[in-house]
């Protein structure tokens, strides 16, 4: 670098936050743990390896460019990232595998147990997985997966049968030219929209969570600018009354230096003595 009169400069020892290498590898470690600590609890331990590509992708996804801290790392090197096209999923999460018709056989199961290892960025909306059988990784397109932490959501009685009658009201109200079902009499399609609407209306409609903070009270339009407080204010605490006691309390006795009988000497008061003028030094510090 001296020979080709190169600009350098060397950080202090054993501070290894002034290196930028040692700060990316510090970087790096932390999100690739978190994508361990995410895995499936019998994820095999040996299978680390597996997942650096997602953990390198996912990283630059997160991470801002240098160049444009208004995209990411990625987007600058390789274009925007298209979720659709190549969807991503929990590191080492539990999966099914399926099988292809003409690569199983005729009594065989039609899926078997894997682990998700990444996405499989060349190919559209499959997924790059280890699968216990062959002990090998493969790229599959239909992948079921099993996560751990997060359960995959189960409709309800009531949703499955508000949508059940959501579909005959609108087979009953759609025109025969859009469904291309025979024909129904009146008759018989007021008596099913009647019913219809009658369980619906019976049935209660699930009602969505609400959140756990309360929601903030309306501020009234004729409060004045002037009336409302720069500050909140804080609850009083709460007083705490304590009960009487059965007896008088016993007056507190300060003792005296001299008896009541004898008064105190009076003070004397002694003037300072008189200061003459006098020279002062100055010092120099």
């Amino acid at each position: 670098m001296q020979q080709e009169h190169l600009d350098f400069q060397l950080v202090p020892p054993d501070v290894h936050r002034r290196n930028a290498a040692e700060r990316a590898i510090r970087t790096f470690k932390n999100h690739f743990i978190a994508g361990l600590c995410s895995a499936h609890p019998d994820f095999p331990v040996h299978l680390w390896d597996k997942l650096i590509p997602q953990a390198t992708l996912t990283l630059n996804l997160l991470r801002g460019s240098r160049l444009n801290p208004e995209i990411s790392a990625y987007e600058q090197l390789f274009g925007p990232y298209d979720f659709n096209r190549k969807p991503i999923a929990l590191p080492g999460c539990k999966v099914l595998i399926h099988e292809k018709p003409h690569t199983r056989g005729t009594w065989s199961p039609h899926a078997t147990d894997g682990w998700y290892v990444g996405p499989a960025l060349e190919l559209y909306r499959c997924f790059t997985v280890y699968s216990c059988d062959t002990r090998r990784t493969r790229i599959s397109d239909t992948v079921q997966f099993l996560p751990h932490t997060a359960p995959i959501p189960v409709p309800t009685p009531e949703a499955l049968i508000h949508a059940s009658l959501q579909d005959i009201l609108n087979i009953l109200t759609a025109s025969n030219t859009t469904l291309r079902t025979p024909s129904l009499s009146n008759a018989t399609r007021n008596s099913l929209q009647q019913l219809a609407e009658i369980f619906d209306s019976a049935v209660p409609r699930p009602v969505p969570a609400q959140p756990s903070h309360p929601a903030a009270e309306p501020i009234p339009d004729d409060a004045s600018q002037d009336d409302t407080p720069d500050c909140q204010l804080l609850d009083e605490p709460p007083l705490i009354f304590l009960p009487e006691p059965s007896s008088p309390p016993t007056p507190l006795r300060v003792d005296t230096p001299f008896p009541p009988s004898v008064d105190a000497p009076p003070l004397r008061v002694v003037s300072p003595p008189s200061v003459k003028n006098t020279r002062i030094s100055h010092f120099v510090e």
